[in-house]
């Protein structure tokens, strides 16, 4: 079993450890060209994985759970929604620029997801 918890003898204390988190957050902290590439082809690390994991879960809210009958889900798929369609990539985390550091074209993406749900709502539509 791994063990999880955080090491009784660091040396840093928790201020140097908010001021470091919080540099990690910051749009500059990431740019997508920072990214590890594996000569110019898509590679595979830790931080595209953390990329391509975000992105899956963020689509695949949106789309299964646009119109749940389970408030908690339809806010989550809206939520989802919202992130994809903001354009905004100051964030490094942000849809444009996860798409972007993945090779990934941000508007073709987004029409796939809102076809994606036009064609669940026309599918409910048709079986109510």
């Amino acid at each position: 079993m791994f063990d999880f918890a955080a090491p009784q003898n660091h040396s840093l204390n928790p201020e140097e450890i908010d001021r470091i988190s919080e540099g990690m957050m910051l749009a500059s902290a990431v740019d997508a060209s920072q990214m590890p590439t594996n000569g110019g082809q898509v590679g595979d690390s830790p931080e595209r994985s953390l990329a391509r994991a975000i992105l899956f879960d963020a689509v695949s809210c949106a789309v299964r759970h646009f119109d749940s009958p389970l408030k908690n889900q339809k806010a989550e798929a809206d939520s989802a929604l919202a992130w994809i369609e903001d354009p905004d990539g100051s964030w490094f985390l942000s849809f444009p620029r996860i798409c972007q550091s993945l090779g990934i074209g941000e508007d073709y993406l987004r029409e796939l997801v809102n076809r994606k749900i036009a064609q669940g709502q026309v599918s409910h539509a048709e079986a109510a």
